[in-house]
């Protein structure tokens, strides 16, 4: 009796070992894919990257865990690496709208604007209420320098989803770059409601246009607007500080550049700018000092 309970035993045993402790890698896809979206809800970004990384390793025939892998990394700047993730996922699933335009919008960081523009029509093509896939091809269209079809393509994204952020902040461009810095203003603030500070830079690009179309005013108002989304920003600082100088505001100019200063110590223009307005105070020997300190920043640069 004894033997026979040990045999039994044994069987069991076995049969627990080829089971439930040794999966195969296709059933442990599931488990490393969904901890990869849990830690994608707790914004844990890294972790989120990891756990995707096991799913595709335990079942690279997935699609999915490719697309939430390519998201992070163009979440991260990791451009090719977005891209490598995405491509798969497209081969894998090729009509994978959510990657199509996953991938417009690395092309679109990259500079791609063409391809940006040829996977975000795919999106389209594959589902044409698709509002993020609108999104990103007027962002294309607004820097190839096609305002018209830009404005139609937000316009759109907005009828499809009007609570789409990224759209309104995009069309805030369009308007700027058109010369309506009302409507832009307008835009941007709903796009800009939950103060997300990757639209800080989006501010930042406004500042400039305003630049190029000479009118100063409004390049502080969007550096102003940049600040406020992410004030460890320091372009924002010095490119505000360059104005508050030009008008005049050399208080104003100073404590921007000192703030630049202070988030970028290495910050050789900054340096040369509160240069300048030491020397406009009459304080000449902090503004050699500043000019030399900006010298050693430049031979160090090179």
């Amino acid at each position: 009796m004894v033997m026979q309970a040990n045999r039994i035993f044994t069987a069991l045993f076995a049969l627990s070992i080829l089971t439930g402790c040794s999966k195969s890698p296709q059933e442990a896809y599931p488990e490393a894919y969904a901890e990869g979206r849990a830690c994608l809800n707790r914004n844990d970004f890294d972790s989120a990257l990891i756990a995707f990384s096991k799913a595709i390793e335990r079942e690279p025939k997935h699609a999915e865990a490719f697309y939430q892998r390519g998201r992070i990394y163009l979440r991260k700047k990791a451009l090719e690496d977005a891209l490598a993730d995405l491509s798969e996922a497209i081969r894998l699933k090729p009509d994978y709208v959510a990657a199509y335009e996953c991938r417009g919008r690395a092309y679109r960081s990259k500079g791609e604007i063409d391809k940006a523009i040829a996977d975000c029509s795919e999106a389209i093509r594959l589902d044409p209420e698709c509002a993020e896939a609108y999104d990103c091809r007027g962002s294309g269209y607004c820097a190839r320098g096609d305002l018209t079809r830009a404005f139609a393509d937000l316009n759109e994204a907005l009828r499809i989803n009007p609570s789409l952020s990224a759209a309104y902040v995009d069309r805030a461009v369009v308007h700027q770059k058109m010369g309506d810095f009302v409507q832009a203003c307008e835009d941007f603030r709903k796009g800009a409601a939950d103060r997300d500070p990757e639209f800080a830079a989006v501010a930042c690009s406004l500042g400039k246009v305003c630049l190029e179309d000479a009118v100063p005013a409004c390049a502080i108002h969007w550096y102003t607007e940049a600040i406020k989304l992410n004030p460890e920003l320091a372009d924002a600082y010095r490119h505000r500080g360059d104005l508050y100088q030009t008008f005049g505001r050399i208080e104003e100019a100073f404590a921007d550049y000192e703030e630049t200063i202070r988030l970028e110590p290495d910050y050789q223009a900054a340096y040369n700018d509160r240069g300048r307005v030491y020397r406009k105070l009459g304080d000449e020997p902090r503004a050699e000092a500043h000019f030399v300190q900006a010298g050693k920043l430049s031979r160090r640069g090179q």
